[in-house]
């Protein structure tokens, strides 16, 4: 079985030498193969497609807003940073385009809180005047009843 090996790696190594890609060296096929268990692979040319390091793409902007239980509770916490604590349940949030709204419970006062936000600058960001952006009309038409018609 060794020897199957050996004449397998000979032949790879021919094979890469002839490439261009193999090492210039010439030591005894036994050395290489007692002495190394991870050769190292080299190819040249532009169709190389094997790599030895991984690749970790760059964290990219959120362009699209994230509609979250996590992100919509991290942007309460922001806005109420010097009010009672709220908390954000599982199934009292909305969203539609760059508009969310959320329902979110005043822990202290024992108190539900209607909270409108919109997706700028790639973070949720509170709308200040509910009763403006009610008016214009500028909330989506899905989020209207709850936006525009609650505390």
């Amino acid at each position: 079985m060794r020897a199957r090996h050996t004449v397998l790696l000979l032949a790879a190594l021919t094979w890469l030498a002839a490439c261009g890609g193999g090492s210039s060296a010439t030591a005894a096929p036994s050395a290489a193969v007692s002495t190394s268990k991870n050769l190292p692979i080299t190819t040249t040319g532009p169709s190389s497609a094997v790599s030895s390091e991984a690749v970790t793409p760059a964290p990219a902007a959120a362009t699209s807003p994230i509609c979250t239980q996590t992100a919509l509770q991290d942007a309460v916490n922001i806005e109420r940073a010097a009010g009672s604590p709220l908390t954000v349940g599982g199934r009292d949030f909305q969203c539609q385009d760059t508009w969310a709204v959320v329902g979110a419970t005043d822990t202290v006062n024992k108190a539900q809180v209607t909270l409108l936000f919109r997706w700028v600058d790639g973070r949720w960001q509170p709308v200040t005047d509910r009763t403006q952006a009610c008016a214009n009309q500028e909330i989506p038409a899905q989020l209207t009843g709850l936006a525009c018609r609650s505390n």
